[in-house]
Parts: C-alpha cells; sequence; structure tokens
C-alpha cells in the first residue's frame, strides 16, 4: 500500500465512511502484521502523538499539521501546535504522508521490542460496509378495513377516508386525522394501527382529539380513528411521547400490557418494550394516575399518582415511584440523540438494534460496564461503536450483524 492510500484510508476509517471495498482493502492491510496493527492504534494516541510530534523536525512539523487540521481530536498540547505552521491545501496529502512514513520509521524499533511482550487479537473476519442511521420512516398504517398504507410510497395529501375522518399525511414522518365538517363522533368505533417497524425514523402522529403522539422505532399503536364516548383509549408497545389535548369531560387512557396511564391532558412518555423487564412512564407536565394488574397476587390493581419530573416503573410484581429520572436521557430519542446514563452494555446495544435494524450477537459473556455520554443518532452505526470502543469493549460488523467480542 503506498503512504498516499494508508493516509486517505486511515482519515475514511476514523470517519467511518469507507466503502465495502476499502474496508476489505483496509483490513487485509492491517492483518499483515502486528506492527501494521500497532502503528495505527499507536495513531489513535493522543499521548503518544504529543511525544511523536516533538521529534519532527520544524519542515515534518508543518505536514503533520495538515493531520492535525483533518483531525482536530488529536491535536497535542497548545505549546507544540503554537509552532507548527499551517500549509497550503495543494499537495498536502503527499506532505502528510510523508510525515506518517517518518512516524512509522520513528517508533518501529519501539514497537517492534513492545510487540514480542503481548500478544495482539487478529482480525479473522473482513468488515462490510457500515450501517448508516435512517434516512427515511418506514412506517406502516393498517386502516379500518385491513388495507396496508406505507408512508413512504405515498404522495403528501389525504390518503385516506375513514369514516367521517380525513387521514392526511402532511410530511414524511407526521400523520393528522381531521374530523369531516358536520362529524358528531357518533357510531361504532373503528380502529387503525400505526407501525413503526426497526431501523426508521420516528414516526409522529395527530389523532381526531387533537392529541400529538411521537412514535419511536420498534413501536405500534392501536387507536381510534374517532373518539366516542365517555373516554378515549390507545394501546401502544414500544415507546412513544405524548402530548394529550385536555378535556375534562373524557380522560385519555394509555393501554400498555397491564399498565394503564390515565390523563387529562398532559406531556408524558411511555416506554413498553417487549424485551425490557419493566414498563416506564415519565411525566413531564401535567399529573396522571398509573394502574397495574398484578398478576403474581391475584385481580388486586396497584396505583399511583404522578407529578412532573416522576417516573413509575411496573414489572409483574410492583409498583414503584422513581423520584429523580433523568428526564434528558428518557426523552434523548424523540431529540434525535443516544443518550447513556450508566447503562450496561445489553441495554444499549438493545437501542442500537431498534434505531439501526441489526442483530447483536455476543462472544461469551457480556462485559460488565457502565457508560455515560451522549452521541447524535445522525451518525453511522461503526462511529457509535468507535466511541464504546473508547472503554475497551471491542466488537466486529459482519453485514446487518454486531458481534461483540471476548
Amino acid at each position: 500500500m503506498t503512504n498516499e492510500r494508508f493516509v486517505e484510508l486511515f482519515d475514511k476509517s476514523r470517519s467511518g465512511i469507507l466503502s465495502e471495498s476499502e474496508a476489505i482493502e483496509w483490513n487485509e492491510w492491517m492483518a499483515l502484521s502486528a506492527h501494521n496493527r500497532e502503528v495505527v492504534e499507536r495513531m489513535h494516541d493522543e499521548a503518544y502523538l504529543n511525544t511523536t510530534v516533538s521529534l519532527l523536525t520544524k519542515a515534518r512539523q508543518e505536514d503533520w499539521q495538515f493531520i492535525l487540521e483533518k483531525h482536530p481530536e488529536l491535536k497535542p498540547e497548545a505549546a507544540v501546535v503554537k509552532r507548527m505552521n499551517k500549509v497550503r491545501l495543494m499537495g498536502v496529502w503527499i506532505a502528510a504522508a510523508v510525515a506518517v512514513l517518518l512516524i512509522v520509521l520513528i517508533t518501529y524499533p519501539i514497537l517492534h521490542k513492545e510487540l514480542t511482550d503481548r500478544p495482539l487479537a487478529t482480525t479473522e473476519k473482513k468488515q462490510v460496509r457500515d450501517v448508516g442511521p435512517p434516512d427515511m420512516t418506514k412506517a406502516t398504517i393498517t386502516l379500518a378495513n385491513g388495507q396496508v398504507v406505507a408512508l413512504d410510497t405515498i404522495a403528501n395529501g389525504v390518503l385516506a377516508m375513514e369514516g367521517k375522518v380525513n387521514v392526511v399525511k402532511t410530511t414524511g414522518e407526521q400523520i393528522t386525522y381531521k374530523k369531516a365538517a358536520g362529524s358528531n363522533g357518533s357510531g361504532e368505533i373503528a380502529y387503525n394501527v400505526l407501525r413503526n417497524p426497526r431501523g426508521s425514523k420516528i414516526v409522529n402522529i395527530s389523532l381526531s382529539d387533537g392529541t400529538t403522539i411521537w412514535l419511536n422505532s420498534e413501536s405500534t399503536l392501536r387507536y381510534p380513528i374517532m373518539f366516542n364516548g365517555n373516554e378515549r383509549r390507545v394501546e401502544l408497545t414500544g415507546e412513544a411521547y405524548f402530548e394529550v389535548a385536555p378535556s375534562l369531560k373524557k380522560p385519555f387512557f394509555v393501554t400498555a400490557n397491564d399498565v394503564t396511564v390515565e390523563v387529562l391532558g398532559t406531556h408524558f412518555n411511555v416506554n413498553n418494550y417487549t424485551d425490557e423487564n419493566a414498563i416506564k412512564v415519565t411525566l413531564l407536565e401535567g399529573r396522571v394516575k398509573i394502574g397495574n394488574r398484578q398478576s403474581a397476587i391475584g385481580n388486586n390493581t396497584n396505583t399511583v399518582i404522578l407529578k412532573p419530573g416522576q417516573q413509575a416503573v411496573a414489572t409483574v410484581s410492583q409498583l414503584t415511584i422513581d423520584n429523580s429520572p433523568n428526564l434528558d436521557q428518557i426523552m434523548s430519542w424523540k431529540n434525535n440523540t443516544f443518550y447513556f446514563d450508566g447503562e450496561n452494555l445489553q441495554a444499549i446495544m438493545k437501542q442500537l438494534a431498534r434505531f439501526y435494524n441489526v442483530e447483536v450477537e455476543y462472544e461469551g459473556k457480556a462485559p460488565d460496564k457502565k457508560f455515560g455520554g451522549m452521541i447524535s443518532r445522525n451518525k453511522n452505526l461503526g462511529e457509535v461503536l468507535n466511541v464504546l470502543e473508547l472503554s475497551g469493549v471491542h466488537f466486529r460488523m459482519e453485514g446487518k450483524k454486531i458481534i461483540v467480542l471476548k
């Protein structure tokens, strides 16, 4: 591999934009020798870069400035940076390649000695193309007559007429139910089902009463096209954020398995994924009452009333209140952010699997680590995994599968 090609692939690998053929080429070069892998590892080490840059001549410091401009997170101490002069962009790839080659020549004796003292893991399988974030909603609506409408295949405008309600697609991710003129809300209740699968953007729906709901990926909402009678009821599997239209005469109910949330008008989040061990209801504004059927002790019903800033946690056997949940972390999915606040690796991988529509496999027991931090959901999956690897956990990607290494 030429020096120019090495710099190009190194840059793309750090940015997570390697194509399939480039990923194969990069991994094959990494697999040629332990020395190759150690050079790349050292280039990611900020402390090492500080030492190495100080060894460069003044001319080579100018060359290295180009790499630092493309990767500001690798900048050494300010005193060293001030001694580096900016160079023109023309010909910088060649200059950077020379600087990288110089680093390799300087470090080889040291690396060769260290490599004899400890083994390094080898890459037996080649990486494939990175997985990008969802670029569209893949949600579908099942109408009362059984017809399934895929939102990404239809134009904006009225997509269906359900009884006396128009179902309108206003944008790619927003659906609105609008009562027809003269409708009084009487008659038999008909239901629609909104499904937002894995690997889909958040979908937003406005019900006929004005209630607005944001539905996370791998989530399903069943609701009437019009609310008749003295109450409003919907059913949720997965996760959704609700802004309920106030109505003293018609309380609003959300059923999530055995948990029922009763509100008059409020903002709250419900997490009801089937692969989680608890149902969580978090109140941001207003007041709600949570009921939980205790299957372990018969048909008794346990209820709690939440105040803003509280979270109800319901399991099969009990219903408890968390008085200080991290609201920013809970609502991060709606704000298009991954926010980890002491979660273990299994919990994080569940989030990534839903969002990127991938499978997760563990080579042995999952590492016992806790993670904290934030990263945009606009990032490719490879970039998110690179951040997690800073803690010492390592992954391999095989198509749509993430393998957590031992």
